[in-house]
């Protein structure tokens, strides 16, 4: 698998494994998952009893007697013993199986979306326009910023939806998704708040949202036709997930 995945009450959290993180075994995995999963959701589980419903028998056991034989897997549990003393969390395990449990297929998910500007892109905006003070779309693997705002509930992440959350009297950077209702959500959100964005979105003139965009545009900036603008960690599944291919060009808007 690519990516791990959580739910707790309703709420879910997603995330995929790094390059250094995706050929671990899979018993690794398992219990660094349940790690992500409370930091996503610590606003929910700090200084409760925690009942972790787990289909690993590795994992059950680990966290049953909160030991292990093997250094690379106690290493990890002592990651998630300090979190656990930090935040006065106490957990429970059940068993349950694969076909009950909820966060299987939250762990299967192929997020058509997760990619993010080069780096060395991102340096030129931020030398441009920054400094910027949040990242509206982004996860706790393809932040460009240390406050990011995401799709779901992830590590770090300081509030789930951007298009939930408050931009205004912010200097705020973008890249969302190109989904053309999204798109012109997110023109709304930056006119009824009159908020400072800088947005990377697809050159596409035609699209209803381009001409509001254009209403509130102090700057653009085109760059060049190229998968080379664009980086994700989902590029190791192959033909199932594609870089954005078309024209891109960067908008300031400031009020």
């Amino acid at each position: 698998r690519h990516s791990w995945g959580a739910v707790l009450n309703g709420r879910t959290a997603r995330g995929f494994w790094s390059q250094a993180e995706v050929g671990e075994h899979i018993n690794w995995k398992e219990l660094r998952a349940v790690r992500y999963a409370l930091q996503s959701f610590l606003p929910w589980v700090t200084q409760r009893v925690v009942l972790i419903r787990e289909d690993n028998t590795t994992t059950q056991a680990i966290l049953g007697r909160y030991s292990s034989r093997s250094p690379k897997l106690h290493a990890e549990l002592k990651l998630l013993w300090v979190m656990l003393q930090d935040y006065s969390i106490s957990l429970q395990v059940e068993r349950v199986t694969s076909a009950a449990n909820l966060a299987d297929s939250a762990s299967r998910f192929i997020d058509r979306d997760d990619y993010r500007l080069d780096p060395r892109w991102f340096s030129r905006l931020e030398h441009r326009y920054g400094p910027h003070d949040v990242d509206l779309f982004a996860s706790h693997l393809n932040a460009h910023l240390p406050r990011f705002y995401s799709r779901f509930h992830c590590p770090g992440s300081s509030g789930v939806d951007a298009l939930l959350q408050p931009w205004h009297g912010l200097n705020a950077y973008g890249c969302p998704p190109t989904d053309p209702q999204v798109l012109m959500a997110v023109m709304q959100k930056v006119r009824e708040e009159q908020a400072t964005v800088t947005l990377v979105v697809p050159y596409w003139p035609a699209q209803p949202w381009w001409q509001q965009l254009m209403e509130m545009a102090v700057d653009l900036w085109f760059l060049p036709s190229s998968t080379d603008l664009f980086v994700s960690r989902q590029q190791d599944l192959g033909s199932d997930f594609k870089l954005p291919w078309w024209q891109v060009v960067v908008v300031r808007v400031q009020w």
